[in-house]
């Protein structure tokens, strides 16, 4: 019994803490709203995302800014956002999700650049074909074909 009422108590402990980071993110984004001049308005949402990154989840983070900035940023800075969520968040859980958060990145650069940080995080966990997926879905032709040829020699990847 003692254990049960220990496990929900550490469990309820975590779950508030995250939201009340997203909370205080949240607040701070509401906040920049008071801001009327534009590169005042975008330093402070990039102040916001950067001051609270050691707290929210990726998912928190990617939330925060469909819900709240995309609309009010340039596209540097929602590259500069979508960069704290991708990399100084919480990791992907999987290979499917953290090639599908790349598709955020508008700049192909930045792009290629996370889905390479993809194979990375998860290289001893994919096989062949999860590696030739990944090469398809980068832009630059030179990456796609060093990474294909990668995969074809890696002898790590399971078939």
């Amino acid at each position: 019994m003692d254990v049960c009422r220990i496990i929900i108590t550490v469990f309820s402990f975590i779950l508030l803490a995250q939201f009340s980071a997203a909370m205080e993110l949240s607040r701070c984004l509401t906040l920049t709203k008071e801001h009327r001049h534009r590169l005042e308005k975008e330093d402070s949402i990039l102040n916001c995302f950067e001051k609270n990154k050691q707290q929210i989840t990726r998912d928190t983070c990617y939330k925060s800014l469909t819900k709240d900035v995309i609309k009010s940023v340039s596209s540097k800075i929602n590259e500069q956002l979508n960069s704290i969520c991708f990399y100084e968040t919480t990791y992907a859980k999987n290979i499917d999700t953290c090639t599908k958060d790349t598709e955020k990145f508008k700049n192909t650069l930045n792009h290629d650049e996370a889905l390479f940080y993809c194979y990375q995080q998860f290289q001893e966990k994919i096989i062949k074909k999860d590696c030739f997926k990944i090469a398809n879905l980068l832009i630059y032709p030179l990456k796609k074909e060093y990474l294909k040829q990668y995969c074809e020699r890696d002898g790590n990847n399971n078939d």
